[in-house]
């Protein structure tokens, strides 16, 4: 979970955040120097590093990881989620249970539902993004590449965004689309290839 994770000293002491309601202070691993307001709520087994502030109203469910991250105001963050690496949320904001979210800004309202990957992306104010969306910001040449995707998208579950790529405000991406070119403002885009049904027994 952590390196060193032993010899790190975390709080067992919930007056140390006041009006912070913790459910299970002495199994859940608060760093030293980690900023927690009040009015949040953090369920067992959750993991918030010194370098990560966690702002008014936020509620972390079981064992969500923050790792230099700011989960802003009253934004809700789903059971065994990481959000590592400069993750910026500006609040009211809900990540899905079992997703990763790396080095990206979700703008206020923002939302990736459960078993998201978002990577080196920036997601507009009241963009909805389906389950199983994953944002490949790798390369061969061994550079990672940015994903933007504006204000009040609207994306289906299990949608692919190969960086770097743009998607515009008000644009929507099917369901189950691998998206390889820029998508314009109030656009919709289809990346998948047409379903074809016929007899058990035909050739």
């Amino acid at each position: 979970m952590y390196n060193n994770f032993m010899i790190k000293k975390w709080i067992r002491d919930a007056s140390v955040y006041p009006g912070v309601t913790f459910t299970d202070i002495e199994n859940t691993f608060i760093e030293e120097g980690a900023k927690i307001e009040e009015g949040c709520f953090i369920e067992p087994l959750v993991s918030i590093d010194a370098k990560s502030t966690i702002q008014k109203g936020a509620r972390l469910y079981q064992g969500v990881i923050v790792k230099e991250s700011v989960v802003g105001e009253g934004s809700n963050i789903g059971q065994y989620t990481l959000l590592r690496n400069n993750v910026i949320l500006l609040g009211k904001n809900v990540i899905g249970p079992h997703s990763e979210i790396s080095n990206s800004t979700f703008h206020e309202g923002a939302s990736a539902y459960h078993r998201a990957f978002v990577s080196d992306a920036t997601i507009g104010e009241g963009t909805q993004i389906g389950s199983g969306i994953v944002t490949a910001n790798s390369w061969h040449d061994g550079n990672k590449y940015e994903t933007i995707i504006g204000k009040n998208v609207k994306i289906g579950v299990n949608a692919v965004f190969v960086a770097p790529i743009k998607i515009g405000d008000e644009a929507v991406i099917a369901a189950g689309s691998t998206i390889t070119k820029n998508v314009e403002t109030k656009q919709m885009a289809f990346g998948r290839a047409r379903q074809v049904t016929k007899e058990q027994n035909e050739k």
